[in-house]
This record gives C-alpha cells, sequence and structure tokens, in this order.
C-alpha cells in the first residue's frame, strides 16, 4: 500500500504493508486486517477507495478524540493506527 489522498489528508505509510485482497463471486473485497478495516465493491477500484474511506474514518474517530473519550480498545486502535501511518 502506498500513499494514499482522503479530502485533505495524506496518508502516508510508515512501514510496508501488505493489503488482503479477495474476489468472491463478483465481490472485491480489500482489508487491512491491523485495524479491521475493509472496503467491499463490485468494482476494484471503488472497493480500494471504500477502503481508504473507511482509514480517515478511523483516523478522524481515534486520533482526534482525547484519552477521556477512548476505552482500552480505542487506545489500542489509536496506537496501531500511528504506527502504521503518517498523516499531513
Amino acid at each position: 500500500m502506498g500513499d494514499f489522498v482522503v479530502g485533505e489528508r495524506r496518508f502516508s505509510p510508515k512501514i510496508s504493508i501488505n493489503l488482503q485482497v479477495d474476489y468472491d463471486q463478483g465481490l472485491w473485497i480489500i482489508s487491512l486486517p491491523f485495524v479491521d478495516a475493509v472496503g467491499r465493491s463490485t468494482d476494484y477500484f471503488d472497493a480500494k477507495r471504500s477502503l481508504m474511506e473507511y482509514i480517515d474514518f478511523l483516523w478522524t474517530e481515534y486520533m482526534l478524540s482525547s484519552d477521556e473519550d477512548l476505552g482500552e480498545t480505542g487506545k489500542l486502535l489509536r496506537s496501531i493506527i500511528q504506527e502504521l501511518f503518517t498523516v499531513s
């Protein structure tokens, strides 16, 4: 997985990230297992875009929240996201 842009954010992987890609009965399923992020579509590129938009959603939910707003799972997800991406 290389750099990608969602809205005004540019995501750059800090490490080499291999996406899991499955195709079953006309449906593309592209996932980032580390954070349970998944994109699905009958079109490969739409599925990938959906995954990237979900990663952006996770960034917004976990990186922009205060510690008080996050439980232990949320803090763990934030830590994983920080290890995977830099965002500018």
